[in-house]
This record gives structure tokens, C-alpha cells and sequence, in this order.
């Protein structure tokens, strides 16, 4: 059985249910857009995601509490996540 995922409704995850049969080109269009929208009227707090050049070991002893990291890319390829603030401070502490 062949399985088609992605872990946000980024391009990528749409390409993938478009591929899938899952949306049609306009049905991709409307949930992007539709995304958009009740991101735009809610008022959330706002995420951040980024890629740090490190392995997964040797970030999980860096981060605080208030970073996640949210993907194992590969080697010293990891994805980090949680409210922007935070992501940004801790990258910042990164590059000095």
C-alpha cells in the first residue's frame, strides 16, 4: 500500500492530496485561501517553524522548554516550532 503524508497544509501537503485524488487544483485553491481567512479573523497566537543546522541529539539539550522540535530532518538538519517569539529568540541565541 502507498501512503502520501505531509505535516502541514503547505504546498507540499496539498500536492500531495492533489496527487492523492483527494482535492482538485480549485478545491486546493479554496482551502488554502479558506485557511487563510480564519487565520486572518481568529486571533492566535502566531507560530513560527524554522530549520536549524543541527542534529536532533545535539539540540535537545539546547532548546527551552518553550521550543519544540518538530521534525528529525536528517543529519544536522532539524525543524524547530512554537510561538514566534520564542523561535526567533532561540535562534538568535544560536548564532552567536
Amino acid at each position: 500500500m502507498n501512503y502520501i503524508t505531509e505535516h502541514s497544509i503547505g504546498k507540499f501537503g496539498l500536492v500531495a492530496y492533489h496527487a492523492d485524488g483527494c482535492f482538485t487544483v480549485e478545491e486546493m485553491i479554496l482551502a488554502v485561501y479558506s485557511r487563510g481567512i480564519a487565520l486572518i479573523k481568529t486571533k492566535i497566537s502566531y507560530g513560527f517553524i524554522t530549520a536549524v543546522g543541527l542534529d536532533y541529539k545535539e539540540i535537545k539539550n539546547l532548546y527551552p522548554v518553550n521550543i519544540e522540535v518538530a521534525c528529525y530532518n536528517g543529519s544536522k538538519n532539524s525543524t524547530i516550532n512554537r510561538l514566534a517569539k520564542s523561535v526567533k529568540t532561540f535562534v538568535k541565541r544560536l548564532q552567536v
